[in-house]
């Protein structure tokens, strides 16, 4: 038998459903990760709409070292993964998508970590990938944006496997910002990254499409929550709307001064009066948008509750290395 690394993986999944096929995928990483490595955990996390049951539940009681941890509401996924990690005990954390990362990418992803590199993006690439030239063209719009606003690329925008080094982890789970968002996280922790193409796994011969509105909404909300820039470019609108104002006033005091047929109307006073109101609306709808964000970043409610937590009828795969 091969000598396997003496470094502790963990593998986490997060799932929505329940199915034969999670249950085998699940099956597949836990063989992958018992003959590469001497001590590893799977780590399944969940929430409240998730029901285990049948193949997936009976994991539990035929493998070894895999816990399973139900959040006791509906998150994002984000958010379930920042519970995933923060209960993760591995020197290296390797974050899955089911039935789509291919279980045999996992070693190469976490030797390219040990390496040096903190954080792995794993990025699906291939015939299997296919993006609308409208999906595209966001993206990069959006690419381009994000190193004006940011001041550099967003890596984790298209990575559906993630690797993160012991450090990596604790920097990303003291974050504790309510509205989570690992595109942005992850430059700002300062930690070395690398992107690894992959080749997906999908069922039959179906394809990967990402979805383009949900995209837009999670952009949009990238830039509002992790970039003051918005807000200081509605104040400059906000005081070149005056400005023009007050020229525009200027301007009609020197025609009533210079022209005497000027007829007095409403004309002018209303264009004058709804440019303004509209400039303050905008500021207020924005000004209101952050102050949402701000008051729910000082409740310093908790991210997650665990409903509730099961594992494996062993959990050490050999006593005497505890």
């Amino acid at each position: 038998m091969a000598t396997r690394d003496e470094c502790l993986v963990t593998a986490i999944v997060v799932l929505r459903d329940s199915d034969d096929r999670v249950a085998r995928y699940v099956e597949e990483v836990h063989a992958v990760l018992g003959r590469t490595y001497a001590d590893f955990e799977v780590l399944i996390v969940t929430d409240i709409s998730f029901h285990p049951q049948g193949r997936l539940l009976s994991l539990l009681s035929r493998l070894e070292c895999v816990r399973m941890v139900r959040l006791s509401r509906r998150v994002s996924d984000d958010v379930a993964l920042t519970a995933g990690l923060e209960l993760s005990i591995g020197d290296y954390v390797v974050v899955l998508t089911p039935l789509r990362t291919p279980s045999q990418v996992i070693p190469d992803l976490v030797r390219r970590a040990r390496a040096g590199t903190h954080i792995v993006l794993g990025v699906p690439v291939g015939e299997k990938v296919v993006d609308g030239w409208l999906y595209r063209f966001c993206q990069s719009t959006f690419r381009r944006m994000s190193l004006y606003m940011f001041g550099t690329d967003l890596p984790g925008l298209n990575a559906d496997t993630m690797v993160f080094s012991r450090k990596a982890v604790h920097a990303l789970t003291h974050i504790k910002q309510k509205r989570r968002h690992l595109a942005v996280l992850l430059p700002e922790m300062g930690f070395p990254w690398e992107v690894a193409p992959y080749e997906p796994m999908t069922e039959g011969a179906g394809v990967i499409r990402r979805p383009l509105l949900r995209s837009i909404r999670s952009g949009l909300s990238v830039m509002i929550e992790g970039s003051t820039l918005p807000l200081r470019l509605v104040g400059v609108t906000g005081l070149v709307g005056s400005l023009l104002s007050i020229a525009y006033a200027g301007y009609v005091l020197v025609i009533n001064l210079i022209r005497h047929d000027v007829v007095e109307g409403w004309t002018t006073l209303s264009l004058q009066i709804s440019g303004l109101l509209f400039l303050v609306f905008v500021m207020l709808t924005l000004l209101g948008e952050y102050m949402v964000r701000i008051l729910a970043e000082a409740s310093d409610r908790p991210l997650y509750h665990i409903a509730d937590e099961r594992t494996s009828s062993v959990m050490v795969r050999n006593a005497d290395r505890l």
